[in-house]
């Protein structure tokens, strides 16, 4: 009994681990946006989701979507860019806004650190900054513009806006 409850279970477990393997990348890369897309309804009852906006190259690596939600005027934008490595597996590069928490994130299913450049930080942006810039405190955020075509990422900071006081979380 116990070999064949064994037997079964790596059966289950080999079905499992090939099945999230074998999702081509438009799926993953839906898969992805699929919190801010499960937002939108069908408004206009003619059968399809209704969105602002949506870029769907995602067999080439590229995934945009946006558009408001049941709640007066909240929205939300999420854009995936996968990066094929020399191993042939992904990485995904992701930028997901939601206006009516204020929250903006730049994401990754690697660590950021071994995405961004050594020693990434201020200094990137502003020569000296640490020595005037008080680092308890973030006063920029981070903008990123995930490319369509090719991989040149480019990567940005901007002010937080109405001087908010945000804890700096380390990047």
């Amino acid at each position: 009994m116990k070999t064949q409850l064994l037997v079964i279970t790596i059966f289950f477990l080999t079905i499992i681990v090939y099945g999230q393997q074998s999702k081509n990348l438009s799926e993953q890369m839906w898969e992805r946006v699929q919190p801010c897309y499960s937002m939108f309804e069908d408004y206009d009852e003619d059968g399809k989701i209704d969105y602002d906006e949506l870029i769907d190259d995602s067999k080439n690596g590229y995934l945009k979507i946006s558009g408001s939600y049941p709640t007066c005027g909240c929205s939300c934008t999420h854009t995936v860019g996968a990066y094929k490595g020399n191993d042939g597996k992904y990485t995904f590069v992701e930028e997901e806004e939601w206006t009516c928490s204020w929250t903006k994130t730049i994401s990754s299913n690697k660590d950021l650190s071994e995405i961004f450049p050594n020693n990434f930080g201020i200094n990137t942006f502003i020569p000296r900054a640490e020595n005037t810039i008080d680092n308890n405190v973030a006063l920029f955020y981070l903008d990123i513009e995930i490319p369509r075509v090719g991989t040149d990422t480019e990567v940005s900071i901007k002010v937080i806006p109405f001087g908010l006081y945000v804890e700096n979380d380390g990047i």
